[in-house]
């Protein structure tokens, strides 16, 4: 299957380190306006991997989708961190298909 690609790259506030591991939950797509697009993606989870997160290191969630169909154009993607329950918003780069796949947390690929 053709797919689009995308990274979310996670990243620790200045000073501060962590270690993240699992996969993110309560994943929703975004509209301009903050409504839920009602995109359902499937959460993919992989091997268990911690990975370090400060100064120059960074973790990071695979993100695809299928090239072909339909398509959405979100704004941002909302997400829960493993471990926390504070929900996180981020822009969302591009249009997607429906159809998206999420990977677990790991370490970023340049």
């Amino acid at each position: 299957m053709d797919v689009d690609e995308h990274q979310i790259r996670l990243v620790a506030a200045d000073g501060v380190s962590c270690v993240l591991g699992g996969s993110l939950s309560d994943v929703r797509f975004l509209d301009a306006d903050g409504q839920d697009l009602g995109i359902d993606p499937e959460i993919q989870p992989g091997d268990h991997v911690e990975v370090q997160a400060g100064g120059h290191r960074e973790a990071a969630v695979h993100v695809a989708s299928q090239i072909h169909g339909p398509r959405e154009n979100p704004a941002s993607v909302r997400f829960t961190l493993p471990g926390s329950g504070d929900p996180v918003t981020v822009a969302w780069p591009s249009n997607l298909s429906p159809v998206v796949r999420f990977g677990s947390i790991t370490a970023p690929v340049n």
